[in-house]
């Protein structure tokens, strides 16, 4: 296993791991409508691979990781149901956020 840690402050706010079948986007430095820090990752099948065979997600490509704050001090679940403010990657990606290299032989 290959781990990669990546600083959330840093310049770089989309980190994009690919592997055969798939890449994966990580985008930090998102927040939702009340302000609340988001994180969003999208899976990407191939279409099609580098040995031609098609890929697809099983599930949604797309999750929202939310920050509830402190353990000792979590909002009710309803606080934190609705996420149809918070930007599309792809949106993101067609105003100039440049993905970073972490790609290691």
């Amino acid at each position: 296993m290959q781990l990669l840690k990546h600083d959330p402050d840093g310049p770089h706010k989309l980190v994009r791991v690919e592997t055969m079948g798939c890449a994966v986007n990580v985008l930090v430095g998102l927040h939702d409508e009340n302000g609340t820090p988001v994180i969003a990752v999208e899976v990407e099948p191939a279409l099609p691979d580098e040995l031609g065979r098609v890929w697809e997600a099983n599930g949604p490509a797309v999750v929202l990781v939310r920050c509830l704050g402190r353990q000792d001090e979590r909002p009710p679940a309803e606080a934190v149901e609705d996420d149809r403010h918070v930007a599309s990657l792809h949106d993101l990606l067609a105003a100039g956020t440049e993905p970073r290299e972490i790609i290691t032989p």
